[in-house]
């Protein structure tokens, strides 16, 4: 007897304890709401919606504890969630969804470019406007008529000292009409033309009753100044140019860049001896004028050697060589070779 009045009186308080939970989980959002109330602020929908599915869980089923639902953590990311995120039923409600509101979705949004992408566009962008032109131009293929014309260049020059003109064709097949008054310089000039490809009339006279000094001199100067007529604005040409030509014992190597900036190294020990009227000192005087009319950048060495007119054929041939490797045509060449965009 002892015993069924205890368990009655156990079940009495579990009774009790059940109906305390479930007056507890309705009190619960109704006290939120009220809260939110009296803070002059209204309780979201999807909260309402997750507190009324407490509410008919408590009552359904006392023995659920009271506590933050699950998915209400979720519904936040789901509003925010991208297109790429979303299922395919979920996108297809969506759209839906703005049709007939007609207010736009913020989840249909597309992304955002990063800021990353933007500070490398503009660290890419080039910080003056003649950078810029110089950049369109420099990457501006040559047309058709810019590679045939002819690149023919032209100069004439008087002094009291001489008076000399020269013409030149850099797409020549080597022809040539020289007449310097100086045999070995004229033997020079036509090797040049022939082994550079050229087309070269040189016609000079000199005081040569002085020395050959002011002629040959001068034939540098005016054949450079020629040359760089014929180069133009030097668009889609090689630019530079190397080569080594042996002559016998003797070997030679010319290294040129049509830079824009005079400059020449001239590394040969020659003798300074006289071949017919032509002084042997007078080559390196002749490349030097040559390179600073042309705008040239112009290294030259013999490296070995004993026949001075060996070493100094080597030079002039050499020279021809590297010249018409620079001058050529380069399909690879959009406008200069510069990152300049000039020359």
């Amino acid at each position: 007897m002892a015993e069924e009045m205890k368990a009655a009186e156990v079940g009495k308080s579990l009774a009790a304890a059940e109906q305390e939970t479930v007056q507890t989980a309705v009190e619960a959002p109704a006290a939120e709401a009220a809260e939110a109330e009296a803070a002059g602020t209204t309780m979201p929908a999807a909260a309402a919606e997750q507190n009324s599915g407490v509410e008919t869980a408590a009552l359904t089923n006392p023995s659920k504890r009271r506590g933050r639902p699950k998915g209400r953590k979720n519904s936040k990311k789901k509003a925010s969630a991208s297109p790429a995120l979303m299922s395919d039923v979920e996108l297809l409600e969506a759209v839906e969804a703005a049709a007939k509101s007609g207010k736009p979705d913020e989840r249909l949004a597309p992304p955002q470019e990063g800021k990353l992408a933007k500070r490398a566009a503009k660290r890419g962008r080039p910080a003056h406007k003649d950078q810029v032109a110089a950049a369109e131009t420099a990457v501006q293929p040559l047309s058709s008529s810019q590679k045939t014309r002819e690149r023919v260049g032209f100069c004439s020059r008087a002094t009291t000292e001489t008076a000399i003109e020269v013409q030149i064709n850099l797409d020549g097949d080597g022809s040539s009409d020289i007449d310097t008054g100086i045999g070995f310089l004229n033997h020079m000039l036509t090797l040049l033309a022939r082994h550079g490809f050229l087309d070269l009339s040189v016609q000079a006279r000199g005081d040569l009753d002085v020395d050959c000094h002011h002629t040959i001199e001068d034939c540098g100067i005016v054949l450079g100044t020629a040359l760089k007529d014929a180069l133009g604005t030097k668009a889609g040409i090689h630019r530079y140019g190397n080569c080594f030509i042996p002559m016998d014992e003797a070997l030679a190597q010319v290294c040129l860049d049509f830079s824009g900036r005079p400059y020449i190294v001239f590394d040969a020990d020659l003798p300074i001896v006289q071949i017919g009227n032509y002084d042997s000192e007078m080559t390196e005087e002749f490349f030097r004028a040559l390179a600073v009319a042309s705008g040239m950048t112009l290294h030259i060495r013999v490296l070995y050697g004993k026949n001075l007119h060996h070493m100094i054929e080597a030079i002039f041939k050499a020279f021809a060589r590297a010249l018409s490797e620079a001058v050529t045509y380069d399909p690879r060449v959009h406008g200069v070779m510069s990152s300049k965009g000039i020359l």
